[in-house]
């Protein structure tokens, strides 16, 4: 997974300064819209709706993740 180390090491606050570069900015829009492809060939193979799958797992997401069950909590690493 090469474009993996593109990213690996940088914290999202920092993304838009460190990819702010023409060469390096270039380089993520290459990288995304591969991973972007795979994925939507992936979906298309499996039959999956991505709209779908999206809303499904963002209602879920809600459920499990209440506001009021989690506000504040961070987990621990």
């Amino acid at each position: 997974m090469n474009w993996l180390r593109l990213f690996q090491w940088v914290p999202a606050a920092d993304a838009a300064i460190v990819f702010s570069g023409p060469e390096r900015k270039q380089r993520a829009k290459d990288e995304i819209a591969d991973v972007l492809t795979y994925l939507l060939r992936l979906a298309d193979v499996l039959d999956i709706d991505i709209a779908e799958a999206t809303v499904s797992k963002l209602e879920n997401s809600r459920v499990r993740f209440a506001t009021e069950a989690v506000r504040g909590i961070a987990p621990n690493k």
